[in-house]
């Protein structure tokens, strides 16, 4: 259990959380990126969307267009780069996997595979992410589909023709949702995100003010022309930089973020806990 004393106007306000985890007995799994040259995007996209269709749950993957800065927190030979990239997690038998990725490596020229058998302990090798904190602006949107037209709507925001050098997204990543994220849960739960198909998103760095303005229109651009294969809602942990409460209702059904509005009215009437992406209590 977690206990969080904050001191308000009236004395000392506690709040006690209590997180149930179940592990799984997995030791050791399947993954890495196939990464091809982001002129290749279209052709390794139109692949993994209709193979991410026919695999079986044990595979979790993602799509993702990397236009890297020569920072020297990146390891070469990623480091300045344009790329395509699809990163994966199978944890069904190893050979059988590599033989699913296969389509995959057909696509479009491979230039990196890190795809191999590791330790589970070890699965932060899967996005070889740096490992120091950056200034940046997260963002995400929910989709029901990923159809032809949503494919080329997103190539039209993000891909090749959007430039490399002056282009102001990091990282656009597609992840691929359903199997166990799409049934209900044993218990009652506020997750709502569980009728996506498909998690969009996008991060930028903000690096000064005018890449930070140049990172929220991207961002804007992207999210709007997405929304029509979109659900309409967003994953708080992914929403990003939380606006007014309607922006932040985004998260969670109507429903639900009234019954998350009334639990907060009993718990905490004063919204002493109103900072960041809150919700706000009824009235």
């Amino acid at each position: 259990d977690l206990f969080w004393a904050l001191r308000g106007g009236k004395g000392n306000v506690g709040v006690v959380t209590s997180l149930v985890t179940e592990l799984l007995p997995l030791s050791r799994v399947l993954g890495g990126g196939i990464y091809c040259a982001g002129e290749d995007a279209e052709a390794l996209l139109t692949t993994w969307a209709p193979w991410t269709q026919d695999i079986p749950p044990e595979m979790n993957s993602t799509f993702s267009i990397l236009r890297l800065p020569p920072f020297p927190e990146i390891p070469e030979p990623f480091r300045g780069g344009f790329w395509a990239r699809v990163c994966l997690a199978w944890t069904g038998d190893p050979s059988a996997g590599q033989d699913l990725l296969a389509p995959l490596r057909e696509a479009a020229p491979v230039v990196i595979d890190t795809v191999e058998e590791m330790d589970y302990a070890a699965v932060d090798r899967i996005y070889l992410d740096p490992q120091d904190p950056l200034p940046a602006r997260e963002s995400c949107t929910l989709l029901r589909e990923l159809t032809p037209q949503a494919i080329d709507t997103f190539l039209d925001q993000v891909g090749p023709a959007a430039g490399v050098a002056d282009f102001p997204l990091l990282m656009v990543e597609i992840r691929h949702m359903g199997a166990a994220l799409s049934r209900p849960a044993a218990v009652a739960d506020a997750v709502c995100a569980r009728d996506a198909e498909y998690l969009l998103e996008a991060v930028g760095v903000l690096a000064a003010p005018p890449m930070a303005e140049a990172v929220e229109r991207a961002t804007t651009a992207l999210n709007t022309s997405m929304a029509a294969y979109g659900t309409g809602r967003t994953m708080v942990n992914l929403h990003g930089t939380p606006g007014d409460e309607t922006d932040r209702a985004r998260a969670w059904t109507p429903e639900v973020y009234e019954r998350l509005r009334r639990t907060k009215s009993a718990y905490d009437p004063e919204n002493l806990l109103r900072y960041g992406h809150t919700v706000t209590p009824a009235a």
